[in-house]
């Protein structure tokens, strides 16, 4: 076997690391004034959530969740945060997994980058994945009446902040 200078040889033989774009929700806004005080209050804004899933020797992440699964189903969507917003979703995150072969149980990490609900909509189905978030992002969430299905801190956590 030929090795490539300057590199290990467990970094020769690992597999490369793959990166897959989810299709997670959009969102429809009212009004752009939402996250703009001020400016176009009644022109409506779009956007839409991604999720990106990691294949990587040390295991599978996966950045967010998304708008909840459930949306799929619902031609009209789902209305939220009082009306300002509604999502919308045309593939589920369980089906585009299932598409790259991987089971929700299979994912070893889910990272969330906050928790508004278009972000953790999916979190319920990766009850055996180890959940990366910020210890204040956490505290936040936990806080309200809502909760998301992130389990209870650890002390390690707790102690890290």
């Amino acid at each position: 076997m030929s090795r490539t200078p300057g590199l290990r040889a467990s970094a020769v033989a690992a597999e490369p690391l793959k990166l897959y774009v989810l299709d997670c929700g959009r969102n429809v806004g009212k009004g752009q004034s939402r996250w703009s005080p001020g400016v176009n209050e009644d022109k409506p804004i779009e956007f839409s959530d991604n999720c990106y899933l990691i294949k990587h020797d040390k295991g599978l992440l996966l950045w967010d969740t998304g708008v909840p699964d459930a949306v799929a189903a619902m031609p009209d969507g789902m209305v939220v945060a009082n009306g300002a917003i509604t999502y919308r979703r045309a593939k589920t995150l369980a089906g585009q997994l299932a598409e790259t072969g991987v089971k929700p149980a299979d994912v070893t990490y889910v990272a969330v980058s906050h928790t508004h609900g278009d972000h953790v909509g999916n979190i319920a189905l990766f009850p055996s994945s180890t959940v990366l978030i910020q210890g204040a992002e956490y505290d936040w969430a936990m806080a309200g009446t809502a909760r998301p299905a992130f389990g209870p801190r650890s002390q390690d956590q707790q102690a890290r902040g």
